[in-house]
């Protein structure tokens, strides 16, 4: 059996980080879509200079 050992020094160590930078705390999540749609995001986050994650979040939230 395959134990792990937390120490207060690394609990400390990951607070801080979070606090530093809070997007790196955030989870991950996805979306499904088809290959066409797909495309047509992707040529549109290209154009606006963005990567699609960005690209999804700055029309989701106008």
């Amino acid at each position: 059996m395959a134990t792990t050992k937390t120490t207060a020094k690394s609990v400390a160590k990951s607070t801080r980080k979070a606090k530093k930078n809070p997007a790196e705390a955030s989870k991950s999540h996805s979306i499904s879509c088809d290959d066409v749609k797909w495309e047509k995001i992707q040529k549109l986050a290209d154009k606006a200079g963005m990567n699609v994650s960005k690209y999804i979040i700055s029309q989701v939230l106008k």
